[in-house]
């Protein structure tokens, strides 16, 4: 609360008193200055460690990945009926926040068609090194580098709390990235 006196009586000094010296003038002039700065930073403090907790309060739980993927085919099929999403191999359980893995497969399943201009994903969960992925296939290129680095910037819509992709995936403890299907013709 002290920067904030300090801001109003600086602010008021200067109001009620037009005429003062320019010494003083200055003076209070870098209590607005210096005050503001710390106000500034220390919101910016108070932001992140909020964007923090949001990552700590997200409800994670155990889901049967077909459960997630057909959530995901039937919002695609309501907002964007052109795209077909099929699930391939076998369902695996996953610990991941529901909504935000929805909301964040529907934006990339949406970015890639964009990049692409594929119609046809596949959903496949894998097993890999204590770890399980969820794939997104196309028939296609890969998606460079510097586009999907960007790509995980862009605001996820309808999160709360974390609401990049970037942040999403972090607060999974995971990543994005895109390389060759392993079997040809993808």
């Amino acid at each position: 609360r002290a920067p904030l006196a300090n801001l109003r009586a600086a602010a008021e000094n200067l109001a009620s008193f037009p005429d003062m010296d320019a010494e003083m003038r200055t003076t209070f002039c870098q209590v607005i200055s210096q005050e503001s700065v710390q106000l500034s930073e220390r919101l910016e403090t108070v932001t992140n460690e909020r964007r923090l907790l949001g990552l700590a309060e997200w409800a994670m739980s155990d889901t049967h990945s077909a459960d997630l993927f057909n959530c995901i085919i039937d919002r695609l099929q309501n907002r964007q009926p052109h795209l077909q999403v099929k699930i391939v191999g076998e369902a695996l359980w996953v610990h991941v926040d529901n909504h935000a893995v929805i909301l964040l497969l529907e934006h990339l399943i949406t970015r890639l068609h964009q990049a692409t201009q594929q119609n046809t994903f596949e959903l496949e969960t894998l097993m890999g090194n204590r770890h399980v992925y969820l794939d997104i296939s196309w028939q296609g290129q890969a998606i460079k580098d510097f586009d999907l680095e960007e790509w995980l910037d862009d605001e996820v819509q309808g999160t709360m709390g974390v609401t990049t992709v970037r942040e999403i995936l972090h607060s999974h403890d995971s990543d994005c990235w895109s390389q060759a299907h392993r079997h040809a013709g993808y």
